[in-house]
């Protein structure tokens, strides 16, 4: 934890250390929405696409899989809603991380902005995803301290 806070910086390092252990307590009441989705958007601003896929699966393996079907259907809806291309998105049932997250990558190659725009939606505040903001932005977080992988 107090890698994080070094990597990011005191307040920064706080912020994403405190979210990280609200997604471990599974206590969506102490996060904030807008702010984990402001953190997860700056760690992963240069992040490249394999890396981001990763970033994603870690996340959503926090959440149970009751809670990645309602975070589907929640960016399904959101999606609908803002006639928003997502074809590997829309499968009906879908709460594998690893194809959450290749929808999510897909989006993010399309344009950057998108992904932010599917989860920072009316509902961000809502306990699943409020979790799953506070998820991505604590493991993006963490794999920046984490020391590179060898081949």
């Amino acid at each position: 934890m107090e890698s994080i806070k070094q990597a990011l910086g005191e307040t920064q390092g706080e912020d994403v250390v405190r979210l990280l252990r609200a997604v471990e307590r599974g206590d969506h009441a102490s996060i904030d929405g807008g702010q984990a989705l402001a953190q997860f958007e700056r760690l992963t601003a240069g992040v490249g696409p394999a890396d981001f896929l990763e970033i994603v699966r870690e996340a959503l393996a926090y959440l149970s899989r009751s809670q990645r079907l309602a975070l589907c259907e929640l960016l399904q809806a959101r999606a609908r809603y803002t006639d928003l291309s997502a074809p590997g998105l829309m499968r009906q049932g879908m709460q594998d991380p690893n194809d959450i997250g290749l929808a999510l990558q897909a989006l993010r190659r399309e344009d950057p902005g998108l992904v932010a725009q599917l989860l920072g939606s009316e509902f961000r505040d809502l306990p699943v995803m409020k979790l799953t903001l506070a998820a991505l932005a604590a493991v993006a977080a963490t794999r920046k301290v984490r020391p590179p992988r060898s081949s």
